[in-house]
């Protein structure tokens, strides 16, 4: 098992990353028959949770703030991605107070990431539609904030030898703290029948 540890940055949060890769097997391609790569795999955890779970978090925190709302951000290495996400329920800032549920869909438009033997390019097909999510944020009045929920969908994955039609299945918890600004993700899953598992820190 080996840890690889990232830190990037989208809009206002900062992401630090440590992925240890659990398991791996095959999956569907077109072109040569491969599977991912540990270096693509983490690559394409990374960016996906990115793409859809902070760029969420990142819109204003409120009943329908930014609700609906297109974002469309230009990826690492080109192309780009668009999320939209639907929050509902209620918020109190004042208090400190929020029991919101958000709804998110993301597709793909030759959006690269990683760099060298991670390098990937992921798309949406008429056979691949993206990811959608699922999931809470609870902020408490004490300071104590929980976000819980699961991505799932499927997306075209090309790597230097195959163009692979992968499906992708994530289940997250993230617990922390308002006052503190950051909030610890305990995430797994897989993508490409290829499983990982991650602890992610998200702060402001």
């Amino acid at each position: 098992m080996s840890r690889t540890s990232t830190t990037s940055r989208m809009g206002g949060i900062a992401l630090t990353l440590l992925l240890p890769i659990v398991s791996s097997c095959g999956n569907d391609t077109t072109g040569p028959s491969t599977a991912l790569s540990q270096a693509q795999l983490i690559t394409a955890a990374e960016a996906m949770f990115r793409h859809t779970v902070v760029v969420s978090l990142d819109l204003p925190r409120a009943a329908n703030g930014a609700s609906g709302t297109e974002t469309i951000l230009t990826c690492n290495g080109g192309g780009s991605v668009s999320t939209t996400a639907f929050i509902s329920g209620t918020s109190d800032p004042e208090a400190g107070q929020a029991d919101l549920d958000y709804e998110t869909g993301t597709t793909y438009d030759q959006c690269v990431e990683g760099s060298g033997a991670g390098e990937i390019a992921i798309n949406t097909s008429a056979n691949a539609t993206g990811v959608i999510g699922e999931f809470t944020y609870q902020a408490f009045g004490n300071g104590d904030v929980e976000v819980e929920g699961f991505l799932i969908g499927r997306v075209e994955i090309e790597t230097g030898t195959a163009t692979q039609n992968c499906r992708v299945a994530y289940q997250l918890l993230g617990l922390g703290s308002a006052e503190g600004g950051s909030t610890t993700f305990n995430v797994a899953g897989d993508i490409c029948e290829a499983g990982f598992a991650f602890e992610v820190v998200v702060s402001d």
